[in-house]
């Protein structure tokens, strides 16, 4: 599988991120076989493949993005496949886009004391947005989504503070 990543929003003199890491996973097979590639490293020529895949449904996941970018769209064979299966064969085109918030919280008790290694999960309300997202809170009960979130509305909130209930705190 070949593909190229654009960011929609980038100068054109600007460097293209690095770290970039584009992975499949297949839909009908827990492990994959052996030999099988899953990894592909995003190039400076913002080119990347994964070879050796076999004829299959693969969800499409990119990690190791800056913070503020999040995945605009994903097209195969001209066809918006942003949160569909992707399959071997025709080129991936991948946008991104810079222009994501970053989501800082805190995770507290009934007592609004905090607690650590909460886990938050993010879920956008709209999913052809993005995906949804974890993280854990650290000792302080701190925490901090950097990328991976479409631009928010100017209506919502970019600060969280989440009670915890019932939680085991050591």
């Amino acid at each position: 599988m070949r593909g190229k990543i654009i960011v929609s929003d980038a100068p054109d003199d600007s460097p293209f991120p690095t770290g970039i890491r584009v992975e499949v996973r297949s839909l009908n097979r827990p492990d994959p076989f052996a030999g099988e590639g899953r990894v592909g490293q995003a190039k400076s020529t913002e080119e990347f493949s994964i070879e050796d895949l076999f004829s299959d449904d693969y969800n499409l996941r990119v990690t190791g993005l800056p913070r503020g970018y999040y995945i605009k769209t994903v097209f195969q064979a001209s066809r918006d496949v942003t949160n569909e299966p992707i399959h071997p064969g025709d080129d991936l085109t991948i946008t991104l886009s810079s222009d994501g918030p970053v989501i800082t919280g805190e995770t507290v008790n009934k007592d609004n004391t905090p607690v650590r290694d909460a886990t938050v999960i993010l879920i956008p309300k709209d999913q052809s947005l993005g995906s949804i997202l974890s993280i854990r809170s650290g000792h302080s009960g701190r925490f901090q989504f950097q990328s991976g979130i479409a631009a928010l509305d100017k209506k919502e909130t970019k600060s969280l503070r989440l009670v915890v209930r019932d939680a085991h705190q050591p």
